[in-house]
């Protein structure tokens, strides 16, 4: 390692749970790195003090935090779906005579990229992080339809434990009851 040896490894950090499907044991960390548990533990806590990354309060993994979010939003990806938005979301916020909200989720976090508000419609969402559950409010059952079960599975590790009373079968009648309405 040249001259930054603790950056280095809280890069290196950084890279292994951004690239991880699914939050990362401790030990996986330490022993990819090859340093002892006390260094392990050091870096990831300025890690954790700083956002970068999270620790599971129930499994006690780890898993990206906002901040590495808020970097990984900088990608040419999110910046080629805010010039799109940008052309499209007046269009249809005319049509629909609605607020309407492009949303970016990591299968972590979820960000609201882009925003066209209607003079009408209530600014619900402001641009950046959402920390609301989803799976509370209809446009969320919406975009929970929407995902494939490997998605959903991982929708329900990260959020609803915090909402007690949203479960899997209440989110289910209600799908139902959109589905039954025409949606």
């Amino acid at each position: 390692m040249a001259g930054a040896p603790g950056l280095e490894r809280g890069l290196d950090i950084i890279e292994l749970i951004g690239a991880a499907p699914a939050p990362v044991r401790f030990n996986d960390i330490a022993q990819h790195l090859g340093v002892s548990h006390v260094s392990a533990s050091r870096i990831l806590r300025v890690l954790r003090d700083r956002g970068f990354v999270e620790k599971d309060a129930v499994s006690g993994r780890y898993k990206p935090g906002a901040k590495m979010t808020l970097v990984g939003l900088s990608i040419p990806v999110v910046e080629r779906l805010r010039r799109e938005a940008a052309v499209l979301l007046p269009a249809l916020m005319e049509c629909t005579r609605s607020t309407i909200l492009v949303i970016h989720w990591t299968g972590a976090h979820m960000h609201c990229i882009a925003k066209q508000t209607h003079p009408e419609s209530i600014a619900m969402q402001p641009l950046g992080e959402i920390r609301t559950n989803l799976l509370d409010c209809p446009w969320g059952w919406l975009f929970y339809q929407s995902l494939d079960d490997a998605k959903r599975r991982q929708c329900w590790r990260t959020g609803p434990s915090e909402y007690p009373d949203v479960t899997r079968d209440r989110v289910s009648k209600e799908l139902a009851a959109f589905a039954r309405s025409g949606y």
